[in-house]
């Protein structure tokens, strides 16, 4: 105490000892805690209340709470570390008041990284469903409120500070982590995972049948027996059918403690191959900060050696960071610049880049996930119908093994991914949209990515009627002037049907001949057109007269084009491309003044 102080406060009727101690040390002094609990832990007599006491509360319970805060006047590069004020172990756990229980499991600093595990239970928590189940009373007993000794605590791993997951909500986060990216390829079979020391993402991706070999590049050995010795859920596959009970015991799972930058870099380029190991299906980066711009996983020469460590339909996926609001600053004009340089450097690399957000994966706000495709191919699979994506499952996952309720329902592979949530997925939120668009100089799609108000929309009976030529083939010809820039025929290109490749090619695998839908099959190859937004094989198919529209190779020769062949070829990266697409696959746009008697001939790319 030379360079410190400490002051006590009691209050004898409560039952209640208040202690408030400064240090001027690097030591955090949260050592103290265990003696203060046992040295003043004192249990009340039976027959003493207090005020503070719950109404059925065990009078021999000691009950402990405590804050741990960074006081003082420092620099900002002073107030770095594990413990300082904006850091997710001092904000989660260290300085709310508002826990039952708070208590350090491990803390262990290595040669790499400064890792920590806690387990707390935020006060007034209530029981979830699978603790009922375990409980002694019926579902929905109001005796569950009376106390949280049926409340199951949480544990939470933090890697020098920064929080990877907690085991309340690890099952639904590692979901929406490593499902999207593994059904957004048609047959992985090779996976890498830069990190997963924590064994969860090990333990999704064990659940897929198509699964040869898993490649864990994992710095610190330390983590992962920290995660077999205190944090089991996590890395336990006991109820995933064919799998080792742990996760990291799978003859599956190949486990290599080396850095990840150099086992990309050494091994591959952007040219591909370069070294021993084959290439891979889909990489998975894992976590990354969008405001820290040192962050070694954003380095051009790593992100380089990882596209080129991809398949020929490879995929590359990663946490990016809090999802953008709708008054966001671009991502380079403001604290997310890392991330803006991170996703600039992979649309030179990728063919296509999706991104989706999820606000249930345990952080307070949404988090986002990018997908990045080598090729388009991704696309099929990103955008499938739900029902499509539910039977994928079912045919490309294994079983559950139902072993504790804490684990599973026993009758589903995941507790939140399906066909319906992937489906959600597909719907970007419109902050993406809004702050790529606030990009500098402004994406040129960005113009069209509404209906214009000071455009005309000239429908079907307000301007336009089937004709033959001398030869007497049909067309469609204006009956009145039309401006160029335009709307045309706007009403009937909208009701046009997107029919993916993968419906037509089930509608032609099960249709028996004479079977009425294939007249639907006849009208869909004469009457459709490769989507130009939708992935390979799919097509859109037109309705009404406005099928009749001739149409042409060159610009030059034609009067009217679709608002997606006013603009470049189809960024890697888009949101509004993603939001807009059926929009720009569809909707058509006089490209020049058309006169009333003249033919509308379409251009097509």
């Amino acid at each position: 105490l030379s360079d410190s102080h400490l002051s006590l406060q009691t209050w004898p009727v409560e039952g209640v000892v208040s202690f408030d101690l400064v240090t001027f040390c690097e030591d955090p002094a949260m050592s103290i805690i265990p003696l203060v609990e046992k040295h003043f832990g004192v249990p009340r007599r039976a027959g003493e209340g207090r005020g503070i006491i719950a109404p059925n509360e065990d009078h021999k319970k000691v009950i402990t709470k405590w804050v741990r805060q960074m006081r003082g006047f420092r620099t900002k590069e002073e107030q770095k570390g594990v413990l300082d004020k904006e850091n997710e172990l001092a904000f989660w756990v260290l300085t709310p008041f508002d826990q039952e229980i708070k208590r350090e499991i491990v803390s262990v600093t290595t040669p790499h990284q400064r890792i920590d595990l806690w387990e707390n239970l935020w006060q007034e928590s209530t029981p979830s469903y699978y603790d009922m189940l375990r409980g002694p009373y019926p579902l929905g007993d109001k005796r569950y409120t009376l106390t949280d000794d049926y409340v199951s605590s949480e544990k939470t791993v933090f890697l020098d500070g920064k929080g990877q997951g907690s085991t309340e909500t690890d099952r639904v986060y590692y979901e929406v982590m490593v499902q999207p990216a593994m059904f957004a390829h048609s047959n992985p079979r090779r996976v890498a995972i830069v990190g997963g020391g924590e064994g969860a993402i090990i333990r999704e991706l064990l659940k897929h049948k198509t699964l040869e070999t898993i490649v864990m590049i994992e710095k610190d050995e330390v983590l992962v027996e920290i995660m077999r010795k205190y944090s089991k859920t996590q890395c336990s596959c006991i109820n995933v059918e064919g799998a080792a009970s742990v996760c990291f015991d799978d003859p599956r799972v190949e486990t290599r403690y080396v850095d990840a930058v150099n086992f990309f870099t050494e091994n591959f380029d952007i040219m591909g191959k370069k070294g021993d190991v084959e290439k891979f299906d889909v990489v998975f980066v894992g976590v990354l900060n969008p405001m820290d711009k040192d962050e070694p996983l954003y380095g051009k020469e790593f992100l380089d050696a990882v596209t080129g460590s991809l398949t020929q339909n490879g995929i590359i996926t990663a946490q990016v960071g809090p999802a953008p609001a709708l008054n966001d600053p671009p991502d380079h004009r403001s604290m997310n610049i890392a991330r803006d340089g991170f996703f600039r450097h992979l649309e030179t690399r990728l063919e296509t880049m999706l991104v989706y957000e999820e606000s249930r994966a345990g952080w307070d706000d949404a988090r986002s996930f990018l997908i990045g495709c080598a090729s388009n191919a991704c696309r099929n699979q990103w955008y499938a119908e739900s029902d499509v994506v539910d039977a994928e499952i079912d045919k490309r996952t294994v079983k559950t093994v139902s072993v504790d309720a804490d684990i599973t329902d026993g009758d589903t592979t995941f507790v939140h991914f399906d066909g319906g949530t992937q489906r959600g997925y597909g719907l970007l939120a419109r902050g993406w949209e809004n702050t790529y668009c606030r990009r500098e100089p402004e994406p040129e799609e960005c113009k069209y990515r509404q209906l214009d108000p000071d455009r005309e929309i000239v429908n079907w009976e307000a301007g336009f009627e089937v004709r033959r030529d001398a030869d007497s083939q049909a067309g469609v010809y204006a009956t009145r002037d039309v401006r160029k820039g335009s709307y045309v025929m706007a009403e009937e290109h909208v009701t046009s049907i997107f029919v993916t490749a993968d419906v037509y090619q089930n509608i032609a695998n099960v249709t028996p001949p004479g079977a009425l839908v294939k007249d639907f099959l006849e009208y869909t190859d004469k009457y459709g057109r490769e989507s130009l937004t939708e992935g390979p094989g799919s097509r859109v198919v037109g309705l009404g007269p406005s099928i009749l529209t001739r149409k042409v190779g060159e610009r030059e020769s034609a009067n009217v084009a679709r608002i997606s062949t006013f603009l470049p070829s189809q960024p890697t990266y888009s949101p509004v491309f993603e939001r807009n697409r059926r929009m720009f696959d569809v909707l058509v746009i006089a490209s020049r003044d058309i006169m009333k008697g003249e033919e509308v001939i379409l251009y097509e790319d």
